[in-house]
């Protein structure tokens, strides 16, 4: 029982640190977004309803709406 609570407190203090240090980067990134001012997204269109090739070759559907 001892073993089993050392490798989940080592575990969490692990993942804790993880998420600890993504956020300076994860701020840097939303920095040069915002700079940009656009996200470009790629998809397949291969997908349908969540994202198809119309008429028009344009990629439409469910996720091309979210990530408008």
């Amino acid at each position: 029982m001892t073993q089993r609570r050392t490798v989940l407190k080592s575990t969490l203090a692990a993942a804790g640190l993880a998420i600890v240090g993504m956020s300076p980067a994860a701020a840097e990134e939303l920095d040069t977004l915002k700079e940009k001012g656009v996200i470009r997204i790629a998809m397949s269109g291969a997908y349908p309803p969540f994202n198809f090739v119309n008429d028009q070759n344009e990629v439409v559907g469910f996720d091309p709406a979210i990530g408008t």
